[in-house]
């Protein structure tokens, strides 16, 4: 049985875009060795990220998450056991959205990007996370291995 966890967060005024790639080097090197899998997709200043693998690792990933100073604002959507993994071979899948890809994915408008993303259920989230075709990419562009 696999554990996931689902959760948004908001940037603080002392995350900087530069974090975003050091972020992602250390989550998949993490990741890899704690049998974690999962997604993250960032939006104007809103982050979603979907954690799976064992629930202890989880559990403990997130608190250490929890305890980042560059997120102003965090709270859990979903979380609970599961047969498989979503993003099974995935150390973390990574991708930007705008608000009018949001728009033009869920066919629906969208004025507030990170209201729509704290407010949204967690079937909408895991459905936007799916069907993003995101590659799982380094800063260069060149292909990561989970």
């Amino acid at each position: 049985m696999m554990y996931y966890l689902l959760y948004w967060g908001v940037k603080s005024g002392k995350f900087k875009e530069s974090d975003l790639i050091d972020i992602l080097v250390r989550a998949r090197q993490h990741n890899v060795r704690s049998s974690i899998t999962g997604a993250l997709i960032y939006c104007q200043g809103t982050f979603i990220q979907l954690l799976g693998g064992p629930e202890l690792e989880v559990r403990r990933l997130f608190d250490s998450i929890s305890r980042d100073e560059r997120l102003a604002a965090l709270d859990v959507v979903s979380q609970g056991n599961i047969s498989q993994r979503h993003f099974d071979s995935w150390a973390m899948k990574y991708g930007e959205i705008d608000q009018e890809t949001i728009a033009k994915l869920e066919d629906y408008p969208i004025s507030d990007v990170s209201k729509y993303l704290k407010n949204a259920p967690a079937i909408r989230l895991l459905s936007l996370m799916g069907r993003l075709g995101i590659p799982n990419a380094d800063d260069a562009g060149k292909p990561i291995e989970p």
